[in-house]
């Protein structure tokens, strides 16, 4: 769910934390139910042992025993010893994908499962007047009661039946994605994978498939790399388990979870659920990501995920894989794993890499009256936060069929084509010594350029790209960059026209004469490519580990 550009700035750490929490478990309390929806669950209780990892889900810790000494080991000082995958800092741009039960109602957001069991006066203040506040009246009225009709009855609506993970492959290759990342657990707790923690999971119930087992292979095919993201944390204080609707029946624990206070701390049971099931993700999809969403920042899972670091880690190192781990808020510390951030991104080039998931439409998962941006828009937060020393998640949200809106198809394939041509520009790149310039920019990189420029150069650093976010209507002087040599064979080219540019150099400023017409219509940013020239030192200001805009 997304809220106004300004609250995303102004209460990001309220958001992270609120957004992103979910736990639930099957645990001692499910011994004293019955009913076939919990045959499994009676022989898969978790039995935690005061934050022991020795405690957790019986099964998996049988079958897939952690890997806690080499060559990580789970405290601080440790995990700060990884190193960012020399891939991944290449890859720059990858698609994010929330699918699941939300997609069958397809109103309000992917968070109709915390709405439809709150009445607006219980809905939080700053929702109530937004379509967020009216999904509880639409449920009413348009599904019934949810004490007899609840989010389980969704379900069997969810059939994806006309899912084609190869399709879907080829669409994100199209798009010019470097890798994928499959939501693999909503706040919902509906797992989109074959888990053993619960028989209410996409491969029993639903499309009763494999999808993303499905998928990983297809996209592994094509040489992208696939991930997964918990969202699991949250379900604590998700689903309001209340005796006057279905989620206090105690048939339907092992989706809802047993009655517990949304606003307390989650239970030893629960924290020892989700760390299975992270350990458990870890082990079915070998994944080469691992995206943690906020909840797992709270101090009740301290030692659990540092665990989960480094027996990430250590699988991987055993196998021979290099892998990213991506964190909400201050669950890990900088350079233990890769901070992501939602919807926001920083207003200045960071040290340490990082990473900004954001949403193509108007939310998360699909709805029918989703709204949808366009790909020039996309492309222009790419290239910036690629200046930054970051990458871009870019996330869509299919249908419950299993179909993408053709929004969302043309604008993916949209970006792919301009990256087709200018990706050299993007991906493999490394930051110059400012991000950009331009007319509109911050304080510290304001010039008189003729239009925004982001830079980004080669790994060799004797390359340079310039990408324009607008065509100049004059010629281009770049103020951010000094020319202390141009070689006999310097030349500056434009990527999708075929001849170099002229320009001149004067007291070190290069300016750039570009064609009076632009070179591919309906293009939306354009990007020079410098070589042959020596480059001089410019003030720069400090790296930003902080200063977000949206």
């Amino acid at each position: 769910m997304k809220t106004s550009n300004q609250d995303q700035v102004m209460n990001l750490s309220t958001r992270l934390y609120f957004f992103r929490f979910k736990p639930i478990a099957m645990f001692l309390f499910a011994l004293l139910l019955t009913g076939p929806q919990l045959a499994l669950a009676q022989s898969k209780v978790p039995l935690p042992a005061d934050m022991d990892p020795a405690g957790w889900h019986l099964e998996t810790a049988k079958n897939y025993p952690l890997l806690l000494d080499e060559p990580f080991k789970p405290n601080m000082e440790s995990l700060e010893h990884y190193q960012v995958p020399e891939w991944y800092r290449d890859a720059k741009f990858g698609i994010f994908i929330h699918w699941g039960v939300f997609s069958v109602p397809a109103y309000g957001s992917e968070w109709y499962e915390y709405f439809m069991y709150r009445p607006k006066d219980e809905v939080p203040k700053q929702w109530r007047d937004l379509i967020y506040g009216t999904v509880y009246d639409h449920h009413l009225k348009t599904y019934g009661d949810p004490k007899t009709f609840g989010y389980k009855d969704f379900i069997p609506m969810f059939k994806a039946e006309k899912y084609d993970p190869q399709a879907w492959a080829e669409l994100f290759k199209d798009a010019g994605a470097k890798y994928i990342m499959a939501v693999s657990e909503f706040h919902d707790g509906f797992p989109m994978y074959d888990s053993t923690y619960t028989d209410w999971n996409v491969t029993k119930m639903g499309p009763k498939r494999d999808v993303y087992g499905e998928l990983e292979k297809d996209v592994h095919a094509l040489g992208i790399k696939f991930g997964v993201s918990s969202h699991r944390a949250f379900h604590w204080r998700f689903v309001p388990v209340k005796d006057k609707y279905d989620t206090g029946n105690p048939k339907y624990v092992g989706l809802y979870g047993p009655t517990r206070d949304n606003n307390g701390p989650p239970s030893k049971e629960f924290l020892a659920d989700e760390f299975g099931r992270s350990i458990e993700l870890i082990n079915v999809f070998h994944p080469d990501l691992l995206w943690f969403d906020a909840g797992i920042d709270d101090p009740a899972f301290k030692t659990y995920r540092m665990e989960i670091a480094a027996d990430y880690y250590n699988q991987a190192a055993a196998r021979g894989q290099e892998v990213v781990l991506n964190y909400k808020g201050n669950a890990y510390p900088t350079g233990a794993a890769v901070l992501d951030l939602e919807n926001v991104r920083f207003d200045g080039m960071r040290q340490h890499f990082w990473q900004t998931d954001d949403s193509i439409n108007g939310n998360w998962g699909y709805k029918t009256d989703n709204t949808y941006r366009d790909s020039t828009s996309v492309i222009h937060e790419l290239v910036d936060i690629v200046s930054k020393n970051g990458c871009l998640l870019l996330n869509g949200g299919p249908r419950a069929d299993g179909t993408f809106p053709i929004q969302i198809v043309i604008a993916y394939r949209e970006i792919g084509a301009w990256l087709k041509v200018n990706g050299e520009a993007i991906y493999a790149t490394r930051p110059y010594q400012v991000y950009g310039e331009g007319p509109a920019e911050t304080a510290t990189a304001k010039t008189e350029a003729a239009v925004a420029v982001r830079y980004t150069m080669n790994k060799a650093h004797d390359t340079l790209y310039a990408i324009l976010l607008d065509w100049p209507t004059r010629d281009l002087s770049l103020y951010r960059v000094k020319i202390e040599h141009a070689a006999p064979d310097a030349k500056v080219e434009l990527f999708g026209y075929d001849h170099p540019l002229a320009y001149h150099v004067e007291d070190g400023r290069l300016t750039i004469m570009l064609p009076k017409e632009k070179p591919v219509k309906l293009v939306s940013a354009y990007a020079l490519k410098l070589t042959g020239f020596t480059f001089g030192q410019v003030p720069t200001p400090p790296p930003s580990e902080g200063t977000l805009h949206p």
